[in-house]
């Protein structure tokens, strides 16, 4: 066996060579059970003993070669042993915390299982993606494509299970990956998570971290398969969801948690799949916006941009009605309003974003006069933003702000908006009229374009009285003719 990975590459190929007519010779009924013995001869789960490591690794070349030299009809019958025997592949998947030396080894041997899943698929051909080995040969790849890594050691194993998983695919009649993932991993997360029967605190995912394995291969299904399929397992996703985002949990542990959410937003498949129109307020309420409130320490500031992005893709969808918003606002705004004023740039930036979808959603019979009261002071406050980004970003929101406007110049019942705090409004937004940022400006200009149509005989004053106080008093003009061809000059 040592020969077979000996260091002289001529010695090395002989021996393949050899070994390659040992399996035309001999029928895989017997070496099959042999090698698979020395496969597990040890404890699965022995931890990091590299030698033992390495062995493994050369047992999967050895029955590699043997099997080269086999016909499928005599390798059929030991298809099913052979899948299941590295169907949970954490016989090389290393410990959390291992040194990069002895990472080599178990990068090593994931790879040699690799070859040795290909060699398997390819020799075996239709029957590989026949049940019961097509689903351990999916769980064996979909474990070493969720395997963490780094460039340094180039992402090898995982780049070439994920060929693989096509080359099954292939073999299964698939045209692309799509239907095997479909097939396959409703049965895979269920063992992952349950049934749901269980108690959350008993859950198999009750107890995960940022670094468990299964965490990992849980990522790597939703990621890898179409949106769909994804958007399928939900009613078993979600609660692990909540479960991992809870703000008592370790900020790492949540950032991937939301990083994972953020890239099924993305996803149109997934975004347009009808099972998200029943997680959709849940998301929004129980797993982001908590997510959004403010802890101290960078990992936490890393934690509150991701929730926003999160938030900022889920708004929009059709998924999460304006009633459901609407019924979110009390709880969920003041946490907008502070996460708008974030440390990080980005997150008041991509607020912004989400603020403009949000008001757009509520239009003029969802926002209440309260809360579009407290909203416009946060919107100015960000056009003095020490980022011109999210100063311009701003100025989609306070648009949105004037289109949601059920205005009136006296306090009214069916109002949300009167004279006194437009007034308030225009004069905070034309202080930016007069900006040294020519871009500035021109948003400004655009925003109060909007806003004139409101009351054009409360915007023409206010513009007149600060018209002889910019230096150049070129837009002020503009926007007072197009005012008065609007309505009333007072």
């Amino acid at each position: 066996m040592k020969a077979v990975e000996h260091d002289d590459e001529v010695v090395s190929a002989g021996v393949r060579k050899c070994v390659c007519l040992i399996g035309e010779a001999c029928p895989p009924s017997v070496y099959v059970p042999l090698l698979l013995a020395q496969l597990h001869a040890t404890d699965p789960d022995a931890g990091s003993d590299t030698a033992v490591i390495a062995r493994r690794g050369m047992c999967l070349t050895v029955l590699s070669a043997l099997m080269s030299g086999a016909t499928p009809e005599a390798l059929r019958p030991q298809l099913p042993a052979l899948a299941a025997s590295v169907a949970a592949a954490h016989f090389c998947i290393q410990p959390p915390g291992i040194d990069d030396d002895r990472a080599v080894v178990y990068t090593g041997t994931q790879i040699r299982l690799c070859a040795f899943l290909t060699s398997l698929i390819e020799r075996a051909g239709a029957d590989a993606a026949a049940e019961p080995q097509a689903h351990s040969l999916y769980c064996a790849l979909m474990r070493l494509a969720a395997v963490p890594s780094t460039a340094g050691r180039g992402f090898a194993a995982q780049r070439t299970a994920l060929e693989t998983i096509a080359l099954l695919a292939t073999a299964a009649g698939h045209s692309s990956a799509g239907p095997l993932h479909a097939t396959h991993l409703p049965r895979l997360v269920t063992a992952l998570l349950g049934d749901g029967h269980a108690e959350v605190s008993k859950a198999p995912y009750a107890h995960w971290a940022a670094h468990t394995a299964e965490w990992h291969l849980l990522q790597a299904l939703l990621r890898q398969c179409d949106g769909s399929t994804a958007a399928s397992q939900l009613l078993t996703v979600v609660p692990c969801f909540a479960r991992l985002l809870d703000p008592k949990q370790e900020p790492v542990l949540r950032g991937t948690a939301l990083a994972l959410l953020d890239s099924l937003l993305s996803d149109p498949t997934f975004t347009s799949a009808p099972e998200l129109d029943d997680w959709a307020e849940l998301l929004f309420s129980t797993m982001l916006v908590p997510n959004l409130v403010w802890r101290s320490g960078r990992a936490a500031e890393h934690v509150r941009l991701a929730s926003m992005t999160a938030l900022a893709r889920l708004i929009p969808l059709g998924a999460l009605t304006p009633a459901q918003l609407e019924a979110q606002m009390e709880e969920s705004l003041p946490v907008i309003h502070t996460a708008l004023d974030d440390d990080n740039v980005e997150t008041r930036r991509i607020g912004c974003a989400a603020v403009n979808s949000l008001l757009r959603k509520l239009g003029k019979t969802r926002l209440e006069s309260e809360r579009a009261r407290k909203l416009y002071p946060e919107l100015l406050k960000r056009l003095d933003d020490a980022s011109d980004a999210v100063r311009l970003a701003v100025c989609e929101p306070i648009r949105a702000l004037f289109g949601a406007m059920n205005y009136s110049q006296v306090w009214s019942e069916t109002a949300n908006f009167d004279k006194a705090n437009y007034q308030y409004l225009l004069r905070g937004l034309l202080v930016h009229l007069d900006d040294p940022s020519p871009d500035i400006q021109g948003a400004i200009f655009g925003v109060l374009q909007v806003g004139m149509h409101i009351d054009p005989a409360i915007f023409i004053p206010e513009v007149n009285t600060v018209k002889d106080r910019h230096r150049s008093p070129k837009l002020c003009v503009s926007l007072l003719e197009e005012a008065k061809g609007i309505g009333q000059v007072v």
